[in-house]
């Protein structure tokens, strides 16, 4: 009893009690940013989690150019959250909660206690910007945000701390760099970075070839077997080369310039396209700065910090740390632009953690220097560097929290929308179909296949212009669909999706269409016709959107009169 007494004294002494609020802070805030917007990718997540629990695994058994990663994490909450979006969000909330803490902790722990202010700095920054940026969603790139910028950090500090890599620094850095990768191709560029960084740190103070160093590349590599021997063993290695190098390649990478007729991509040279588009725009971001454009302060800010932690570690002669850094806020911008990037700009999520990082660890670091610095050349060009950024930083801050308390204060007064549970689509479709008919909505309906209650028509979900594009996507899915059969199918064919309607570049599914379905607009029952009973919207309209195969007419037709979707009309 005594022992258990004197626990929970040392447990509640200041210092414990002062970081058990400061991390209930941090989950209030992360709970207040679970119910702020939503968006279609999110949904693609959300819907590959829910197939894989009932028991359809990525590219075998549904179509995505992304990587596997964030199905299996939605996965995990949609275990916890059912079929429910709000849910969904709390639970994602909680994890990502319990994950920040679980790598702060860590990286305290093996980087030394130096480092705690810069990570609590750090965390409460994230969690108010989180809302503004999306970080809150589940979202390809904000979970290799999430996975790389503990990386990265770890073998920054190290670097500069002149500290050895342990093996529960690599096994930690080959966890988050697999997942990162296999989360999104996008930053395997980043990713080769921060192994070739760590290669030259963990070989600094080893010999090359010994068990220790076996078993280092060993569990570097492991990750990448096992997710091999998983492609394999699922048959789903050919569905994946397809749909995630060869589609990316020819149908979708948009920032790689060729010449008309090319389709295949050289790494090396794209390697040099993300680079040369992030000079030209970080430079162009540089010029800003005499502005004082304080209205936005975000993006200047960061480029205003990336700088700073170039020249602070250069001037403590941490030149190889110096030039990964660069390395790293170049590629991670495989898909943004640091120029440009603001709210909805979530691929930029890897470059703003590692901005914001270097926001952190330089007020701690300067700060220090300055106090402690005494050779007066020295302690100038530190403050000169401290000024402009705590300058900028006041700033940031200051709009971070306005941005945070508006969209607050809007949800909590009930004059912005929070998140809901209300699908429009889906509610007809489960009217309409048995738990074992089939159905294909589209053509980028992620959140209303979500609500459904029904089997998916076809393992593509979803009809994009690369899609429309791919004869391989094109005749699968057209060859799925006339295989399954399914009653209906709801599909708006002038829905733009990166600027282009589907009724122009899906000739085939058009085609399928026109010959076994018809649209209620289009029907006749002799002199009866059918129309929506229901509100017409842009969203939902009975009578254009949903395709009903000719052989089931009668019988859905019966059913939307019964469920009082439609009503009859005569025809003079």
């Amino acid at each position: 009893m005594n022992g258990f007494l004197q626990k929970l004294s040392h447990f509640f002494r200041k210092e414990n009690f002062s970081n058990l609020f400061y991390w209930a802070i941090i989950f209030c805030i992360f709970f207040i940013n679970t119910f702020h917007e939503s968006y279609p990718d999110e949904f693609d997540n959300i819907l590959g989690g829910w197939y894989i629990l009932h028991g359809r695994l990525p590219y075998v058994g549904f179509f995505t150019h992304h990587g596997p990663v964030a199905y299996f994490i939605a996965a995990l909450v949609v275990l916890f959250s059912g079929q429910s979006f709000v849910r969904f969000r709390i639970v994602y909330a909680v994890l990502l909660f319990l994950y920040t803490l679980f790598v702060s902790r860590f990286l305290i722990k093996s980087i030394g206690k130096e480092i705690k202010n810069v990570i609590f700095l750090f965390v409460g920054i994230l969690a108010l910007s989180a809302t503004y940026y999306w970080f809150h969603m589940l979202l390809a790139d904000s979970v290799s945000a999430f996975l790389l910028l503990p990386s990265i950090a770890l073998l920054s500090m190290k670097a500069v701390q002149k500290k050895s890599l342990t093996i529960p620094d690599v096994i930690f850095l080959s966890v988050s760099t697999t997942l990162a990768v296999l989360c999104s191709l996008t930053y395997i560029y980043l990713v080769l970075c921060l192994y070739l960084f760590a290669f030259i740190l963990y070989f600094r103070n080893e010999i090359l070839f010994n068990r220790r160093t076996v078993l280092a590349i060993g569990i570097i590599i492991v990750p990448y077997i096992l997710f091999g021997l998983y492609l394999v063993i699922t048959r789903s290695f050919s569905d994946y080369y397809y749909d995630a190098f060869v589609f990316n390649q020819k149908y979708y990478i948009y920032n790689y310039p060729r010449p008309a007729g090319i389709t295949t991509i050289n790494p090396l040279r794209f390697a040099i396209v993300i680079a040369h588009d992030f000079f030209d725009r970080f430079f162009a971001l540089l010029v800003q700065v005499r502005d004082f454009n304080f209205s936005y302060p975000a993006n200047i800010t960061f480029a205003i910090a990336d700088v700073t932690m170039a020249i602070y570690l250069i001037s403590k002669r941490k030149f190889l740390v110096a030039c990964f850094f660069i390395l790293f806020c170049t590629y991670a911008n495989g898909r943004s632009n640091p120029l440009t990037s603001g709210e909805t700009d979530y691929q930029s999520a890897v470059y703003i953690f590692i901005s914001l990082f270097a926001i952190c660890f330089l007020f701690v670091s300067l700060l220090k220097e300055i106090s402690k610095e005494t050779e007066s050349a020295k302690k100038f060009i530190y403050q000169f560097l401290f000024i402009p950024l705590a300058l900028y930083s006041l700033f940031l801050g200051t709009y971070f929290f306005n941005k945070f308390g508006d969209k607050f204060y809007g949800k909590y007064m009930g004059t912005a929308p929070l998140i809901y549970d209300r699908p429009q689509v889906a509610p007809i479709i489960n009217l309409l179909l048995k738990p074992t008919d089939y159905v294909w909505v589209g053509p980028f309906e992620f959140e209303e296949l979500f609500y459904t209650n029904v089997a998916p028509a076809s393992r593509y979900d979803i009809l994009n212009p690369g899609m429309g594009e791919s004869d391989r996507i094109s005749q699968g899915q057209v060859t799925d669909i006339e295989t399954t059969k399914p009653k209906i199918v709801w599909y708006n064919p002038n829905f733009y999706i990166l600027g282009r309607k589907p009724a122009d570049y899906a000739p085939l599914f058009n085609t399928m269409l026109a010959r076994d379905y018809v649209t209620l607009y289009d029907y006749r029952d002799g002199k009866t016709k059918y129309i929506s009973a229901i509100p017409i919207t842009q969203r939902v309209d009975l009578e254009k959107y949903l395709y009903i195969r000719k052989e089931n007419v009668n019988e859905i037709v019966r059913k939307l009169l019964a469920d009082n979707l439609v009503v009859a009309v005569s025809i003079k």
